[in-house]
């Protein structure tokens, strides 16, 4: 019995230490480092790169359309026979044995309001796809920093668990003593060990958590979470008003992209329209050939005039579907607007509320610690009950787990209002303490 006790008290020391080893000396990487490195590891970073890249090129492919263009191209041909036309002055060589020729010609559109039309609209869409790149880079940060807080609740909760288990490994050894003593009962033992079994399951849980966390860290930025995540502080200060932030939300990228693509849809509407301008075109061809056949003139030149209209059931139609698109476009912009403010508002109202919790959270467990201790002393003094003594144990668990939870939602919360704002998690912030806008 005296060695089975030594071995537990042994672990319960190393769960201690464990427990209430610093953090600083082996930390988890910041906050900061696993941002930095998502932007450029994420896949869906590079995706909206790679898009972003193709839609401006087809945005100079579209301008290209509507600028004058040259083209050239040389032929080489390999007759079977010549032929020759005799006439009174001499024979004419109508088609030589081997002949080498070539043009040049230039094409310029003088009138195309269509096609300037889809330029623009196609400008809009790259400038939709610059913005997409840069929510996509918020969201992809958002989510960063709420596996990261997680990883940090988990590991403190983690800690917390380990430092019940060791107490509920103490409290179990002591009610064997006692029921030794005689002064306990089997039922307080039983008590006690099914204690000791849910706080471990408890603790597994966290470990857990903290475990998947840093493997989506992992996914996210291609960085492994190395060391100890340490404990969560935060001043409890106030944000900034909530009419500033709903000010500053304006500016958000998802905002930005609905304005973009709202711009692009009108113009791809007016271009339906400007369909039934006629466009004008003007070419002119240089042709250079070996031979000069029946005229023996090598040399020539064209120029030619193309005027075209069309007007058909297809061009009206496109132009009813188009404007439909561009009314949809400005009704989705109008609900992104209402969906950053309502994010921008969540977000605020969980920071504020965040902060009640918070407080009410750390006296709660401060309280939590103080009646534990009261418990165990009076416990062990024979002047109170096991199930007193459990009851408080597990008061003291929920409220631990109730700091961590509430200390990390504050957290992540204060970066989710950024994020529904615009405002990266990095942003400097102004004189006034409030984030600087970029």
């Amino acid at each position: 019995m005296r060695t089975s006790n030594a071995l537990r008290r042994c672990r319960q020391l190393a769960l201690l230490g464990a427990a209430l080893s610093p953090a600083g000396a082996h930390a988890v990487q910041p906050l900061q480092t696993f941002i930095d490195a998502a932007r450029t590891a994420s896949t869906d970073n590079r995706k909206a790169a790679a898009v972003e890249l193709q839609r401006g090129e087809e945005a100079v492919q579209s301008l290209g359309a509507v600028l004058p263009s040259v083209s050239a191209s040389v032929t080489a041909t390999r007759n079977e026979r010549e032929v020759k036309l005799s006439t009174g002055t001499g024979a004419v060589t109508i088609q030589p044995r081997s002949q080498l020729a070539g043009s040049a010609s230039v094409s310029i559109p003088l009138l195309d309001t269509a096609g300037w039309a889809r330029y623009s609209a196609a400008r809009s869409t790259a400038r939709a796809a610059q913005e997409t790149t840069r929510a996509t880079r918020l969201t992809i940060e958002g989510r960063v920093a709420y596996a990261y807080y997680q990883l940090i609740g988990a590991s403190s909760l983690a800690r917390a668990r380990a430092r019940s288990l060791a107490t509920s490994e103490q409290n179990l050894d002591l009610t064997r003593t006692r029921r030794d003593a005689g002064t306990a009962t089997d039922l307080d033992v039983a008590r006690s060990e099914a204690e000791v079994e849910t706080v471990r399951q408890k603790l597994a849980d966290a470990n857990l958590t903290a475990a998947l966390a840093r493997r989506t860290l992992l996914t996210l930025s291609g960085v492994d979470a190395q060391g100890d995540a340490g404990e969560l502080s935060d001043d409890l200060h106030a944000e900034p008003p909530l009419a500033w932030w709903e000010e500053r939300g304006r500016l958000a990228p998802s905002i930005a992209v609905s304005r973009a693509q709202r711009d692009s849809a009108e113009a791809h509407a007016g271009a339906a329209r400007l369909a039934l301008v006629p466009t004008l075109t003007a070419d002119m061809s240089q042709a250079v050939s070996s031979s000069g056949g029946l005229t023996g003139q090598t040399s020539y030149y064209t120029l030619t005039a193309n005027l075209k209209w069309n007007l058909g059931l297809d061009t009206l139609a496109s132009i009813r579907a188009q404007s439909a698109a561009a009314q949809a476009a400005r009704i989705a912009e109008e609900a992104a607007q209402a969906a950053v403010r309502d994010d921008v508002h969540e977000e605020w109202q969980n920071v504020d509320t965040g902060l009640v919790k918070s407080r009410s959270a750390r006296a709660q467990a401060a309280s939590a610690a103080l009646a534990a201790q009261v418990a165990r002393t009076r416990y062990e003094a024979g002047t109170s009950t096991h199930l007193e003594l459990v009851q408080a144990e597990r008061d003291l668990l929920d409220a631990d787990a109730a700091r961590v939870q509430a200390d990390a939602n504050l957290a992540y919360s204060r970066v989710a209002l950024r994020l529904s704002a615009g405002i990266t998690p990095d942003a400097r912030t102004d004189a006034s303490g409030q984030p600087a806008r970029p």
